[in-house]
């Protein structure tokens, strides 16, 4: 929506005739008769994000009619624009303004090009965001007659592949010389990020403005009749420490400590550091920390692949961490919120000192925030500084915050930005004076006053203050009747904030997070599985959610603790100086914002859509009566199943649990699934490729260890049974310490207990173990599972490291079975395996195998299993699904947003420590007879 101007003409003390009629129901905020100029209101707030209405179409006739009288449509008319950081929330905003705002002007777009290529990187990351809807709309409508607005991109905007980090940009000399055509040149991007590592700050941030110079004065130098008009896009928050009144000045002109900064020095120290930090995290003493810490995380059973990758992750992160921290301590130690105000203050020094006749102007505006009314109200691209500080607040982590209730938090929205560049822009450097200049106008102390750089802040704070109580009261106020709902659909009621100190803040958090690293350090060595084991990995969510409040406080506390007020005398001048129709158009004063309507209108609702926040309980329908029948009798088997496949469990035995039906395709909308639902339909849509499922704790509540049990006692009696119960019972702490190291060293090691055991007597056994056992301790769900996939035309694979003749009986719900196999000699078992089991890493590598052999894609592959060891299958394909995980898969799992399925095995069964089976006298005795 448009920025309607309320009392424009009052500017040239005339009375609007139509303003009342236009606005009968004022903003909650507007100010009297005889407030501030140039006050305007908002029309639509609340209107949607992708469509547009009828009163919207018929705004759009007003904005064509106003740009008509544009002054800055006219001088940017025709205009070829570079802009850097398009990808970004600022630069997206930017490239979408000009394209609707100014029809006639070019655009050329530095992104780097990365994998997929400079124009591609456009298409996808910026015109496919919903900030284009409304010039999409505008290029279909009748009103306009306009050209289609993929015409539009073809024809006004070209894709250069740059990079600001390196020489030349990077770029080719046939890019360069497209670059040579640019009338104005915008530099948005930037590392932007609070935790930015020192040297990524300084590499981008200050190195990238310089080496942008640079190629501009060597293209000037190739090109007479290029003369680009640099705008640099900084940040209010250069004047670091600086209390009271910050005004537009360039930092030279200010007292603020930059000039004592030896940058050159800067630069250097920040590539040693980066150089050392990288060796000191290859030192035996970091590696050798580093893997303990991935050993308690994946544990042995992971692999070595899997455990060396983790290691490398910490590593990575340790480096990032430490080279975050060096930022944060340089930063503060000079006086800095952060090390991206620093590098944003030193790089407009080094432009100043090197920019030679290019002209150049500086806008710096303050915290960006989410739209106030284009390319709609509320549009917002990724978080800004408020919005983890709300999110926090409204699900109960954040109880208290330690910031000053008067003081302001100075916040523009993104729009009022967008439209000051643009401003900028269309003025020149130093405005009229500039202009005059080139038509031979003015005195030759206009000329020299010309040479020196324009800075504008945009910011709110001291013309329209946002004070961080009435954020936060507002925010109390609004999620009171809007609550966020917890995992339980339980509506989580927000606090009051006292304002305590920093110190005890942190205190609090440090207590808190003591107790949960306790008690999840406790439950941890638990052997639980399923919903407990997600429950407790809630708790490791819960301390990173804490550890990321805390660093909200380190870093937020600093901005709000902020006592300087940016100037806009610059700003409000140059607002005041446009026609009527600009300022309309091109809306950039502060004091248009009623900052309620804003926050709990436009901004918060936004704020909730983007994090994902959930605003309403889970809807959750169940539909027996829709649900397909999982699980087919014996008699509907094909001809091809052999009669095991009629010990299957029925479609009764699976029905009787209503969390166990298949998720039925509901007529819930998109945006009314759970995240589960979402998941559950993309692992079960129709273009997947396998299904591929482990067998133990993903089909059974079973293992190797209870099928050895059964087959053992199924011809032992009396003493000879208990004997074997209680050797069992006395050596499972052993066997559970050597499966949790080496999942493949403990099926080697526990398979000699079939050295010479008769192979046909094992698999009569086996036979009868799958009705007894087998399918008793079985996942109804699973199997459903299994034949929902095989309805769908996937491939079904099993793949599990328990012997052939135990899983044989499963055969008919499967295409293909993956297993271990015991080398025979004379008629019995030897006790060793006739290839490698199929475990850990070596499932992947099987997998990748097995589906290069088939032309089976495995990014549309889906994978069940329950443990950590098996991370490297999950991870080899697109779709992984952890089923009943232990704790640190569940803890996996949920960091990576995987889908989790909790399967309930059927009730027939009880808990028994080591299963037996019936006694048969008449045949001979088996595994347990052998000597040992």
């Amino acid at each position: 929506m448009l920025i309607e101007s309320k009392n424009l003409e009052s500017m040239n003390e005339k009375k609007s005739k139509n303003t009342d009629s236009q606005n009968p129901k004022k903003a909650s905020g507007t100010r009297k008769e005889n407030a501030p100029k140039n006050k305007v209101t908002l029309k639509n707030k609340t209107a949607s994000k992708n469509k547009m209405t009828s009163k919207n179409k018929a705004t759009l006739k007003t904005s064509q009619a106003s740009l008509k009288q544009s002054e800055i449509r006219k001088t940017l008319s025709k205009k070829t624009i570079a802009i850097t950081g398009a990808t970004g929330f600022l630069g997206t905003a930017l490239v979408e303004k000009l394209l609707r705002s100014v029809p006639d002007c070019s655009l050329l777009l530095l992104v780097r090009p990365g994998k997929r290529g400079a124009a591609r990187r456009i298409e996808t990351e910026i015109f496919n965001n919903d900030a284009f809807s409304r010039l999409k709309l505008m290029h279909k409508s009748e009103i306009t007659s306009q050209i289609p607005f993929q015409k539009i991109l073809e024809t006004r905007v070209t894709a250069l592949a740059a990079d600001i980090t390196k020489d030349d940009l990077g770029m080719t000399p046939a890019d360069l010389k497209l670059l040579a055509t640019a009338d104005i040149f915008i530099h948005s991007a930037a590392a932007v990020s609070f935790t930015s590592t020192l040297d990524d700050a300084i590499e981008t941030n200050l190195l990238g403005p310089v080496r942008i110079l640079e190629t501009l004065k060597q293209l000037k130098e190739k090109h007479r009749k290029f003369n680009p008009h640099l705008i640099a896009i900084s940040t209010a928050y250069v004047a670091g420490s600086k209390k009271g009144l910050v005004p537009e000045k360039l930092l030279q002109d200010l007292n603020t400590n930059i000039a004592d900064i030896d940058i050159d020095a800067e630069i250097e120290f920040s590539r040693r550091a980066k150089a050392s930090t990288e060796d000191k995290s290859r030192s035996n003493e970091i590696l050798s920390e580093l893997e303990q810490k991935a050993k308690r995380d994946l544990g042995g059973a992971a692999g070595t692949t899997a455990l060396s990758k983790r290691k490398e992750q910490m590593r990575r992160t340790w480096v990032k961490d430490k080279l975050v921290e060096m930022g944060r301590s340089r930063a503060a130690s000079l006086g800095f919120p952060d090390i991206y105000g620093l590098t944003k203050a030193m790089a407009e020094t080094k432009m100043c000192e090197m920019r030679g006749d290019i002209p150049l102007s500086i806008v710096r505006p303050s915290i960006i925030e989410s739209a106030l009314a284009e390319p709609f109200s509320g549009w917002i691209r990724g978080f800004r500084m408020a919005e983890p500080i709300i999110i926090s607040y409204a699900r109960g982590l954040l109880k208290d915050f330690p910031a000053k209730p008067d003081g302001v938090l100075d916040v523009i929205p993104v729009d009022l930005v967008v439209a000051a560049i643009c401003a900028v822009a269309a003025v020149g450097q130093n405005g009229d004076v500039a202009n005059e200049q080139k038509e031979g106008k003015g005195n030759a102390a206009e000329a020299e006053t010309s040479t020196k750089p324009e800075v504008v802040n945009v910011a709110s704070g001291s013309l329209n203050p946002f004070l961080f109580r009435d954020l936060h009261n507002w925010c109390h106020d609004w999620f009171t009747l809007h609550p966020v709902y917890d995992e339980n659909d339980i509506p989580i009621a927000v606090s009051k904030w006292s304002y305590p100190s920093r110190n005890k803040v942190a205190q609090q958090l440090k207590r808190t997070k003591r107790a949960l690293s306790f008690a999840d350090s406790v439950v941890r060595k638990l052997p639980i599985r399923g919903a407990q084991a997600e429950a407790v990995a809630g708790l490791e969510e819960n301390l990173n959610k804490l550890s990321r409040v805390e660093g909200y406080l380190e870093q937020y506390g600093k901005y709000l603790e902020c006592q300087a007020i940016f100037g806009t005398a610059k700003l409000v001048a140059m607002s005041d100086s446009l026609p009527t129709a600009d300022q309309k158009e091109f809306a950039f004063d502060p004091r248009v914002i009623d900052w309620h309507t804003y926050l709990t209108e436009i901004h918060l609702p936004s704020v909730l859509i983007q994090g994902r926040v959930k605003t309403k309980p889970t809807q959750k329908i169940f539909a027996p009566n829709l649900a397909p029948n999982p699980i087919q009798n014996r008699e509907e088997n094909s001809p091809n199943e052999d009669s095991a496949g009629a010990h299957l469990p029925s479609s009764t035995q699976t029905n009787s649990r209503a969390a166990n039906l298949e998720p039925t395709d509901s007529p819930l909308s998109k945006s009314r699934r759970t995240k589960s639902e979402r998941l559950r339909k993309a692992v079960l849509a129709p273009e997947r490729t396998m299904a591929v499922f482990d067998l133990e704790n993903t089909m059974i509540a079973s293992n190797v260890v209870s099928a050895w049990g059964w087959l053992s006692t199924r011809h032992l009696s009396g003493i000879q049974r208990f004997k074997l119960v209680a050797g069992a019972l006395l050596e499972a702490p052993r066997l559970l310490a050597m499966d949790g190291a080496s999942r493949e060293d403990f099926l080697v090691n526990f398979y000699r207990r079939y050295k010479g055991a008769r192979a046909d007597e094992m698999e009569a056994n086996s036979q009868e173990m799958f009705s007894e056992l087998l399918l008793a301790k079985s996942f109804p769900a699973a199997i459903a599972r299994i034949r929902k996939h095989r309805s769908l035309g996937h491939t079904t694979i099993l793949i599990t490291g328990t012997l052939d003749f135990v899983v044989e009986p499963f055969r008919p719900l499967f295409d293909e079975i993956i297993c271990a196999e015991l080398q025979q000699k004379n008629g019995k078992y030897t006790g060793t395996l006739k290839s490698q089991n199929p475990t850990g890493e070596l499932r992947a590598e099987m997998l990748r195998e097995y589906g290069a052999a088939n032309g089976l894609s495995l990014n549309d592959a889906v994978v069940y299993a329950d443990a950590v060891s098996d991370l490297p299958l999950l991870e080899a394909v697109g779709f992984p699904v952890a089923v009943n995980p232990e704790v640190k898969l569940a803890s996996i799992a949920r960091r990576r947003g995987w889908l989790i399925e909790n399967f309930a095995k059927a009730d027939e069964y009880g808990v028994k420590l080591l299963p037996t089976a019936r006694f048969v006298k008449e045949r001979p005795l088996s595994v347990a007879s052998r000597k040992r």
